[in-house]
């Protein structure tokens, strides 16, 4: 972990595999590094970063995460949504409804993923602002949770849809 921390002269492939070691022991102590690795110039190593945050699953990364869904590759946008997906909380759906790119597919893919989980504590002001996404999937996805709940407007979006 010294090494990947302090090391510049790194190898590409030597960086690869200590994301891929590192994601799959699931080594929180390996966080910060990787969270520096998001930036790097080289689109695989970004793709393995992200890749290994969603492994290890801490907290800390979601708002460098949230920051990743700029970036200009889309397979690394793509791991991105998949990763906050699987890591973030209900605060991470408020932030990325506030995005501009909410309706990219890999923000959607997210966004899904979180709904679902949080079905029963999304707020319900979020959920009527879901219901005008751009995407049909979060749409439907805002309208069931509503229609679960009882409330007539997501029954109404169901039945039109």
């Amino acid at each position: 972990l010294h090494i990947f921390r302090t090391a510049t002269d790194l190898r590409l492939e030597t960086i690869l595999s200590l994301l891929k070691l590192f994601g799959s022991s699931r080594s929180r102590k390996a966080v910060v590094p990787i969270i520096k690795k998001l930036a790097h110039e080289n689109r695989n190593v970004r793709v393995w970063a992200v890749i290994a945050l969603r492994q290890i699953g801490d907290l800390q990364a979601i708002a460098p995460l949230l920051d990743c869904l700029e970036d200009d590759d889309d397979l690394v946008k793509l791991e991105t949504g998949i990763a906050l997906g699987e890591i973030g909380d209900t605060r991470v759906i408020a932030a990325l409804v506030a995005r501009t790119i909410s309706s990219a597919p890999n923000v959607q893919i997210a966004l899904i993923t979180l709904l679902k989980r949080y079905k029963e504590t999304v707020d319900i002001e979020l959920l009527l602002t879901l219901l005008k996404n751009q995407a049909l999937d979060v749409r439907l996805t805002a309208a069931a949770i509503l229609a679960q709940r009882g409330e007539e407007l997501g029954l109404n979006v169901l039945r039109d849809a």
